[in-house]
């Protein structure tokens, strides 16, 4: 079963974005929507072995797979936001979101809403060497956006409550979180968010 598991330091919020906008990493990295006919397998491979990598030194064993990777990256369905340093070329970062009926949930929502109008974030995760930075809110915001574009009205999350994760999200979108539920996951306890765009 697929659901999120703690994707960032706590403290790499919309808040902390605010705070890193003249850090010089936060300048030189940009976001791109990701457009899965203008890449090339090999140049996808490349990118996906970093994310897997990522993921294993943060998560281990839990971490997300190549397998996952090569089929939700590229369905047009998802909305993914890649993380550019422009110094480098490099990707250091992404995000994705899903249609939420792709997802097996942990937790009913309380409210039953449209599943058109709801995107289920799957996963965010920085470059190790990029964190601390504000990087994720710059990620969050073009994700956002985007969603917003593509007629979505709703987020939906699980974060852990391990480090503050949930904390940060009630900090962070304490006036658009509309349910929240705790409850038990293979990564720990979490949280489900419904959260408005």
């Amino acid at each position: 079963m697929k659901g999120e598991r703690p994707t960032q330091k706590a403290a790499d919020t919309v808040e902390k974005t605010v705070e890193n906008q003249e850090d010089e990493l936060y300048q030189r990295c940009v976001t791109e929507i990701f457009d899965a006919e203008k890449i090339t397998q090999e140049k996808l491979d490349e990118i996906l072995k970093d994310f897997v990598q990522w993921e294993r030194a943060i998560w281990g064993e839990e971490g997300f797979d190549e397998e996952l990777f090569l089929e939700d990256l590229p369905n047009p369905e998802n909305t993914v936001v890649f993380l550019r340093d422009t110094k480098t070329g490099k990707i250091v970062g992404f995000t994705y979101a899903e249609p939420v009926e792709h997802i097996d949930r942990y937790v009913e929502p309380k409210e039953r809403r449209d599943p058109k109008l709801v995107a289920y974030i799957s996963d965010t995760l920085v470059d190790p060497q990029y964190q601390g930075h504000g990087l994720v809110g710059k990620l969050m915001e073009t994700l956002e956006e985007e969603l917003r574009r593509r007629g979505y009205q709703y987020i939906e999350r699980d974060t852990a409550v391990e480090g503050g994760y949930a904390d940060n999200v009630r900090k962070n979108y304490a006036s658009r979180i509309i349910e929240e539920q705790p409850h038990p996951s293979e990564y720990g306890d979490q949280v489900f968010f419904c959260i408005t765009l």
